[in-house]
């Protein structure tokens, strides 16, 4: 039989073509690699932006409710008078927003109390983490006590005492 002959130039076409085939292939996998990467990139910022307003959300709460007309709230500050915090009460439980309040250890309390003619009052207790600002529930008693201000002491245990040992912020209702 005849030998079929390839010319050297049809070679080295079939060459260049396979080369450039595995540089688009690998050009490609690149590409799918860098758009997975953007793609995953978004999904953990959208993530991360989830989780900051859902940390966020008890805080513009209760912003929202202290510039509703009729609920009972107060600018808690300092002796110095910086403004360290902020207490709201809608009737459904009183909230502190802490923004200035020191982090107190595991042997000490925030204690938040009513201020009403005579004694002050000790209306519950609340701990400050690290992160600030941070939202603390304190519970209503069944009788709804109009205050005339609040105030916050920080107390050596984990209950609150009779008598505030150090106040630490109070300020007046406003409505």
């Amino acid at each position: 039989g005849e030998a079929t002959v390839v010319p050297l130039a049809r070679r080295r076409v079939a060459r260049w073509v396979l080369a450039a085939a595995v540089v688009l292939a690998v050009a490609t996998v690149g590409g799918l690699g860098v758009a997975n990467q953007v793609l995953r990139d978004q999904r953990d910022s959208a993530a991360a932006a989830a989780a900051e307003a859902e940390r966020d959300a008890p805080v513009i709460d209760v912003l929202r409710a202290a510039g509703t007309p009729g609920v009972a709230h107060a600018t808690l500050t300092d002796p110095q008078g910086a403004l360290v915090g902020l207490v709201v009460d809608d009737g459904t439980g009183r909230r502190v927003l802490a923004t200035g309040l020191d982090t107190n250890g595991n042997d000490q309390i925030y204690v938040l109390w009513g201020l009403a003619g005579g004694a002050p009052r000790p209306l519950g207790t609340f701990d400050v983490a690290d992160r600030a600002p941070a939202v603390s529930s304190v519970p209503s008693s069944p009788e709804a006590v109009p205050f005339a201000g609040f105030a916050v002491s920080i107390e050596p245990g984990r209950t609150a005492p009779a008598s505030p040992t150090r106040i630490v912020a109070s300020g007046q209702v406003g409505r």
